[in-house]
């Protein structure tokens, strides 16, 4: 090992990738509990299965978290031999809450095949990939240095039994997108009524009226007429002579034409 292998680390990726998809699980199933409280149906054993099924994730997820922490995803040299034997037995304790995680997550989906049997491979899709890229990541394990290489292994195991919680809430979830589409649409159409009603009363307020023009319409005849001043408010005009309008006077008085 070269003195630039004793910098290099992936805790960062580590603990930022446990953190991000336990908090997720966490968030869906919050979600999940809620749309059953909108729709107003019990919770079944598929909630409760796999809400103990969210716990052993937590679980794992801290044990992960406790692994970095203790030199996982640095090289084995760099570590003392206290936090080797720490990271070896959190290692050990790790692995079972990984297989009782997956297991009842996959006992929550069976259930759950009960009450929604459609979209199934929605919600295997994505632990699917989750599996194979795992499997992928074993072949890099070297026993000469286990903090390093374990790393990416054990956080994708913490991603494939968070994206398995993931999966098996989005077919529980669709009547609170649906509330929440219907919301925003009914919003956007209240702001789009009321944006026009606007336009249209100030393009109203905006236009004279013949009135304020010294012509009041007594007819149903339309012809237009030039501006009346106070010097020919005397005198009838031809063109306005028996055509329906009243002429209206600066002293008050109406005069018929």
């Amino acid at each position: 090992m070269t003195p630039s292998d004793a910098n290099e680390s992936t805790q960062l990726k580590q603990r930022v990738t446990t953190i991000v998809l336990a908090v997720l699980a966490i968030v869906f199933v919050a979600l999940r509990l809620t749309a059953r409280q909108m729709k107003r149906i019990s919770w079944g054993m598929d909630d409760y299965t796999l809400i103990v099924g969210l716990g052993f994730v937590v679980a794992a997820a801290g044990v992960n978290l406790a692994c970095v922490h203790y030199g996982l995803g640095r090289h084995g040299f760099t570590l003392s031999g206290a936090e080797r034997l720490a990271m070896d037995k959190l290692i050990f304790a790790f692995e079972p809450l990984y297989l009782a995680a997956i297991g009842t997550i996959k006992i929550s989906v069976l259930l759950m095949y009960y009450r929604i049997f459609p979209v199934r491979t929605t919600k295997i899709g994505g632990v699917v990939f989750a599996s194979v890229y795992r499997l992928t990541l074993m072949f890099n394990y070297e026993v000469s240095d286990v903090a390093w290489t374990l790393a990416p292994t054990e956080t994708w195991c913490v991603v494939e039994s968070a994206a398995g919680v993931i999966s098996a809430c989005l077919p529980t979830l669709v009547p609170l997108f649906r509330s929440c589409t219907t919301a925003f649409i009914s919003t956007v159409r209240s702001s789009t009524k009321y944006g026009n009603s606007q336009s249209g009363t100030g393009a109203r307020a905006a236009e004279p009226n013949s009135a304020e023009r010294g012509w009041q319409r007594t007819g149903e005849a339309n012809y237009p007429m030039g501006p009346v001043g106070s010097s020919n408010m005397g005198s009838r005009s031809p063109h306005a002579q028996g055509k329906g309008w009243t002429m209206i006077g600066t002293d008050g008085n109406d005069s018929d034409w």
